[in-house]
């Protein structure tokens, strides 16, 4: 025990010696030996995970002293470490240390694909990356990863989950490490982000930026990159995919704005391609052919018209289909007969080149023993310039007597030639009497009105 000690000498007389060798003893505590950790990497050379420093190591792994947990390679190692304090005390720990796999080394798959080299389009980069790794065929040990993720050569501090998107450009790896203690000997090989340039906007042309209703217009791709085009149609504020047109032309029906962007090989998008105007005519009023007089009888002249013609518009005559060279409203027909019957029609163009078709007119001519015209238009067009009676020529002799309204006779002729134009008379209503005699002897007279209009 500890304490303070000397000692006394008695002989055989009984005589006590004086104190002598009074000295005081002190007991050392033995040191206190403890293990740190209880793993160990495998690919480690040396072992120091204990306290105090400065022992030595005995039992598997051991060699001249040291623990070398290379030389274990896989599972548990007992080893026993001895201290031995300066005051020459010793004491000695014994503990298990579990020897841990290294990762093998990293891959990456970026977009779930196998490749070192990543090219993105221009914009928001997104690039998911994925950590594989193994431990190899051995699966005595559980396998619990932590991982470190970097861009060019620095750490990125919040990259340490198994995943990783980029969002920069740049060169990407991965470290990995087992129980949280070994790394693997090596980080993956990188994967480079890298972007593409952007596709060349292409140049769209039209094959006409009017049109009239009904009609196509062609658009079309004037450079020469090829590939997935998306076409668009807008009002000049907003442009609105047109579903389904991604070829290098479109035609279209429809007034607008049109415009197109560019997908080459690499799935990069282009930006919007020079935009185009496309603009619809007015379609012109459908004509509708109406006869100069009701009735049509054979040998007179007259007019088929457009019924309220629109200014500044053409119009062209056909007959059975077949083109008449008449380009005015009023198509002229002289010394009316059978020939002149068929179907008539008329198309209406305006000044932008929009025309459209009129009904088909059916001529036919009016079938009756005698015609007196109410109406006669002296001015010199050759249609009805002449105050003409048809079915004359049935009477062996006729009279025409004409009267101005006051009763005075202006004009009068036996067997009247159809010659009358009311020359030298203003624009009026006249009166007629005209006396008829047949083959039979009877006769009859007839009385009635014209009026002369130019």
């Amino acid at each position: 025990h500890a304490g303070r000690y000397a000692v006394e000498v008695t002989n055989t007389w009984g005589c006590m010696s004086e104190r002598r060798g009074e000295a005081t003893l002190d007991v050392n505590g033995l040191p206190v030996v403890y293990f740190t950790a209880n793993r160990a990497c495998e690919n480690k050379t040396e072992f120091s995970d204990v306290e105090p420093s400065g022992g030595t190591f005995t039992g598997w792994g051991t060699k001249n002293g040291e623990f070398i947990p290379s030389e274990v390679r896989q599972g548990t190692a007992v080893v026993t470490y001895t201290y031995t304090a300066p005051n020459g005390c010793v004491n000695s720990a014994t503990a298990n240390i579990e020897i841990i796999r290294l990762p093998n080394t990293p891959t990456i798959t970026a977009n779930g694909l196998s490749n070192n080299l990543v090219e993105v389009c221009q914009g928001d980069i997104s690039v998911p990356l994925k950590t594989n790794v193994a431990v190899g065929s051995d699966t005595t040990y559980s396998v619990s990863y932590t991982y470190q993720w970097y861009m060019d050569g620095f750490k990125i501090p919040d990259g340490v989950a198994q995943d990783y998107v980029a969002t920069k450009k740049g060169s990407y790896a991965v470290r990995v490490c087992n129980q949280g203690l070994c790394w693997a000997e090596n980080p993956s090989i990188p994967v480079t982000v890298s972007q593409l340039p952007p596709p060349v906007p292409p140049v769209i042309a039209a094959s006409s930026f009017t049109f009239c209703p009904g009609d196509l217009v062609e658009l079309f791709v004037q450079s020469e990159d090829r590939g997935f085009f998306q076409w668009y149609k807008g009002n000049g504020k907003k442009m609105d995919e047109v579903q389904g047109e991604i070829a290098d032309t479109y035609f279209t029906g429809e007034a607008g704005q049109y415009a197109m962007d560019y997908i080459d090989g690499y799935g990069c998008r282009s930006a919007f391609s020079n935009a185009l105007t496309i603009t619809e005519h007015p379609m012109p009023k459908q004509p509708e052919v109406v006869p100069s007089q009701a009735n049509l009888y054979s040998g007179l002249d007259y007019k088929l018209l457009v019924k309220y013609p629109e200014a500044g518009d053409q119009y062209e005559w056909y007959k059975n289909t077949l083109y008449a060279d008449v380009t005015d409203a009023a198509f002229p027909i002289k010394n009316l007969s059978d020939i002149d019957t068929g179907s008539y029609t008329v198309k209406a163009s305006n000044q932008q080149g929009c025309f459209v078709w009129s009904e088909a007119y059916p001529l036919r001519l009016s079938r009756s023993d005698l015609f007196i015209p109410n109406i006669f238009t002296p001015n010199g067009d050759g249609i009805n310039d002449y105050f003409q009676i048809l079915g004359l020529d049935d009477y062996v002799e006729n009279k025409l007597v004409m009267l101005n309204k006051r009763g005075q006779v202006i004009f009068s002729q036996k067997n009247y030639h159809n010659t009358w134009s009311g020359k030298g008379f203003s624009n009026d209503i006249y009166y007629y009497t005209l006396t008829l005699k047949r083959a039979d002897g009877t006769s009859r007279t007839l009385y009635g009105y014209v009026h002369k209009k130019q």
